[in-house]
């Protein structure tokens, strides 16, 4: 029988540059982390929000919806 993978610590690397840019941001907009990332790789709106949500349900991130 298979073993399931050892939980991951280190996020993967576009999820560290998201959490880069929310450090030197702090809080912000999904739009913002977004621009942000641009300077180094262009993202779209969507796939920013999808890694700020994978964030989200590790727990490695908050939300404050308005």
């Amino acid at each position: 029988m298979r073993r399931s993978p050892a939980p991951r610590e280190l996020p993967p690397p576009l999820e560290i540059e998201c959490l880069k840019s929310l450090w030197r941001l702090g809080e912000s907009s999904v739009r913002r982390v977004q621009e942000e990332m641009a300077t180094r790789r262009p993202l779209t709106y969507t796939t920013v929000m999808t890694l700020l949500e994978r964030l989200l349900k590790r727990g490695r991130v908050a939300r404050r919806k308005q």
